[in-house]
C-alpha cells in the first residue's frame, strides 16, 4: 500500500512539474530548439569568468542571424561585437583589435537564423541533473577548434550560461540573468566604430 501511495505521489508531482518527466535526449533536444528558436533577439544581464579569473559584467544582446553585442559596464574598456561575419574584440585600454571570422568561433552556433542540433554541429556530452539541462557541442568537421556548452534550467526551459573552451584549452564562462526575449533592438549596436576613426 505504501509502494503505491508513493508511486501516486512521483507521478502526480511529474503532472505538475514536467521537469520530472522522463524526457530522453532527444526530446529535450527538440525542446530546446523549440525554445531557441521562438525569438530572434534575446536581452540579458551577464557575468563573464575569464580565463585568468577576472570578472567582468554588462549587458548582453543578441539578433539572429549572426548579430550579437556585448556592453561591458565593467570594464568599461571592452567591447565585442558579432556584426552577421565578424566577431570582433576591442579593449580600449591598449587599443588592442581582434577580428575572428564568426563562423569559425563558437557563438556562430547560438547565432544561427536556425538552430539545430544535427546540423554542423555534434552533440559530445548530455546531462539532465538537479533540474539542469547540459549540453556540450563541438563543429562536426574541426571538433579540435574549441566546445561551447550550454546550460537550461527545465521548468521553465531557459538559458542560464555558456561556456566556451578555445583551441587553446582557454575556459570562458558567461552567466546570464534577467533575459528578455523578442524586443526590438538597435541595428546600431551592432556596427564597431572604431574611437578613432570617430575623431576623423
Amino acid at each position: 500500500m505504501r509502494k503505491k501511495i508513493a508511486l501516486m505521489f512521483v507521478l502526480f508531482k511529474a503532472l505538475l512539474n514536467p521537469s520530472w518527466a522522463a524526457f530522453s535526449q532527444s526530446e529535450w533536444l527538440a525542446k530546446i530548439e523549440q525554445y531557441m528558436n521562438a525569438s530572434k533577439t534575446w536581452e540579458a544581464s551577464f557575468e563573464q569568468l575569464n580565463p585568468n579569473g577576472s570578472l567582468y559584467e554588462g549587458t548582453f544582446f543578441l539578433e539572429r542571424p549572426g548579430k550579437m553585442r556585448l556592453i561591458y559596464t565593467y570594464p568599461k574598456t571592452q567591447t565585442l561585437i558579432a556584426d552577421g561575419t565578424w566577431l570582433i574584440i576591442h579593449d580600449q585600454s591598449n587599443d588592442e583589435l581582434t577580428t575572428l571570422s564568426l563562423k569559425d568561433t563558437p557563438a556562430e552556433f547560438f547565432l544561427r537564423d536556425s538552430i539545430q542540433f544535427s546540423q554542423g554541429v555534434t552533440v559530445t556530452d548530455f546531462s539532465d541533473q538537479d533540474e539542469r539541462i547540459k549540453i556540450t557541442l563541438t563543429r562536426t568537421d574541426e571538433p579540435e577548434a574549441g566546445s561551447l556548452t550550454l546550460t537550461f534550467t527545465q521548468n521553465p526551459v531557459r538559458l542560464i550560461q555558456w561556456l566556451t573552451i578555445d583551441a587553446n584549452q582557454l575556459k570562458t564562462v558567461v552567466n546570464l540573468k534577467n533575459i528578455r526575449m523578442g524586443g526590438k533592438i538597435d541595428p546600431k549596436l551592432f556596427i564597431f566604430n572604431h574611437p578613432e576613426l570617430l575623431l576623423q
